[in-house]
């Protein structure tokens, strides 16, 4: 719990179709989460006692309307691969799981780099790729755990002015293939911005440009509409047709199970299937 006290982390809300709670619905972001300056605070508590919060719901079980939570994401450059990119120029600042079994759902908050002040966070030294612009921009992601669809998109979405231009000021610690280093490094040269070399990043990956890059990378666009299909491509593929056809799961089909004449799990040999 925010120790500031619940005066802190409830709103107002008003009645929409939501998968969440009425109780999850109200609860705020946690922006103390965030590593923010003095003056960055005030900005964002003014930005929430006007309400100029965007806060989007979705629900888990309309295929059709998860196209636009999936879209924003990757828009945003927050989709499920690119948080692990050490292009993204998102941090993870606050997470919590709540829920039980098929309805366990995950509460992720991100902060733009470019607003990160590492004074604020206890650090002497600036340690972000990018310099600090005193950009607001966050945002809190919440999606169930069972199947990655999107419940809620909230936050403050608009960056600054300088956070969009802003440069690579240093190198991820994290080792880079020589090959990326070379391209952000004319990149550099030619007066790039940190969008532009990101932009160029994804391009040259999806399209297999870098040397000596593995085939199987990339592939994010299908992976998430895979995901949407409910095939989760990171699982086997036995778990995948078993979670299609147990009706105790989020991703049960009843069409293909109505099309199986026989169907029994084999702890040995995996899964039978028999159909007509």
């Amino acid at each position: 719990m925010n120790s500031k006290g619940l005066s802190n982390i409830w709103r107002t809300v008003e009645p929409q179709s939501s998968s969440l709670s009425s109780h999850r619905m109200a609860a705020k972001v946690y922006t103390d989460k965030l590593d923010l300056s003095g003056a960055q605070r005030c900005k964002i508590e003014e930005i929430y006692k006007t309400n100029k919060i965007e806060d989007y719901t979705f629900l888990s079980t309309n295929e059709t309307q998860q196209i636009e939570p999936t879209a924003c994401m990757a828009t945003l450059q927050l989709d499920f691969d690119a948080w692990e990119s050490l292009a993204s120029h998102w941090s993870n600042k606050w997470a919590r799981n709540s829920g039980k079994s098929h309805n366990r759902s995950h509460r992720v908050l991100f902060q733009c780099d470019c607003g990160y002040d590492h004074q604020a966070a206890g650090y002497k030294k600036h340690l972000n790729a990018v310099n600090f612009t005193g950009c607001l921009a966050h945002v809190e992601v919440t999606y169930l755990l069972s199947t990655q669809n999107i419940l809620r998109i909230c936050g403050y979405l608009i960056h600054n002015e300088e956070c969009k231009e802003a440069v690579i000021a240093c190198f991820p610690s994290v080792p880079l293939h020589p090959s990326v280093y070379g391209v952000a490094l004319k990149q550099l040269r030619d007066g790039a911005t940190l969008t532009d070399i990101q932009e160029c990043n994804w391009q040259m990956l999806d399209a297999h440009l870098y040397c000596e890059q593995p085939h199987d990378l990339g592939k994010s666009l299908y992976r998430q509409f895979n995901r949407q299909q409910g095939i989760k491509v990171s699982e086997q593929a036995h778990i995948n047709v078993h979670e299609w056809l147990d009706p105790n799961s989020p991703q049960f089909d009843k069409a293909l199970r109505d099309a199986i004449f026989h169907y029994r799990e084999d702890n040995h040999n995996g899964y039978v299937i028999q159909h007509i």
